[in-house]
């Protein structure tokens, strides 16, 4: 799915668990079930929004431990928004595309798909928030567990208490920083998907255009070959 990468770089993600097993279809879809069964509702009613999710679900590969897990209910509960996201980039690309190539003004086009996306990075936001949130309750439960575990010798014990302390604090500071300033925070990321999106379409449009360039002059050779091959062809005698 494109943009997906950039929708899971706004959580900010710290690793921690150690992997037990690969997450397979079927869990994947568990998960959906659980955290955003609306998709698979849709999915059963629209084929074409199937094949876009089954395409996920067989492509997504990672170990299941609690920060994979947490990534891939950042990717369910974000998935219509990805979607919406492709269809803003698919459609604002044509109109950059058609703008520059013609020169027609699209600052009017440009405003509507910056707002459009700042409407879907504000989605994202709250789903950040609820994904760190949900960080922050495992990490306390298993402090919780650690701290009940009279089997662990007191160094270990006291190594993990600290480690998970040290968890907490963090996942509470990435909570308050994603809190102090949504609208700040939420404009600042929208300007920075909107600019990468518009180098990404410049790079497109520069790139078509060397390769137009590449192959006019390889035509003009061709030509210019034939031209003086015909020309020092001797006649035949009759």
């Amino acid at each position: 799915m494109k943009r997906s990468l950039t929708v899971l770089a706004i959580l900010a993600m710290s690793s921690s668990a150690f992997a037990v097993d690969n997450y397979n279809r079927e869990k994947v879809l568990e998960l959906f079930a659980q955290y955003n069964p609306s998709v698979l509702q849709r999915a059963d009613e629209n084929e074409t929004y199937n094949s876009i999710l089954q395409e996920l679900v067989d492509s997504y590969n990672g170990p299941e431990n609690m920060d994979t897990r947490l990534e891939l209910i950042a990717l369910i509960r974000n998935f219509d928004n990805s979607l919406a996201l492709s269809v803003l980039d698919r459609r604002y690309g044509e109109i950059f595309l058609m703008g520059k190539m013609s020169g027609t003004d699209i600052d009017s086009a440009r405003e509507k798909y910056r707002s459009d996306v700042q409407t879907l990075i504000g989605k994202i936001w709250a789903v950040s928030v609820q994904v760190q949130e949900l960080r922050l309750q495992e990490y306390k439960e298993q402090l919780k567990t650690v701290k009940k575990d009279d089997s662990l010798p007191a160094s270990e014990k006291k190594e993990n208490v600290d480690f998970l302390n040290k968890q907490i604090q963090n996942t509470r500071l990435e909570i308050k920083n994603l809190k102090k300033d949504p609208g700040t925070y939420i404009a600042n990321v929208t300007d920075m998907y909107v600019l990468q999106t518009e180098r990404n379409l410049a790079e497109q449009l520069l790139s078509a255009h060397q390769q137009l360039q590449q192959e006019t002059s390889l035509q003009a050779a061709q030509a210019e070959n034939l031209k003086i091959s015909y020309k020092n062809k001797k006649p035949v005698a009759k």
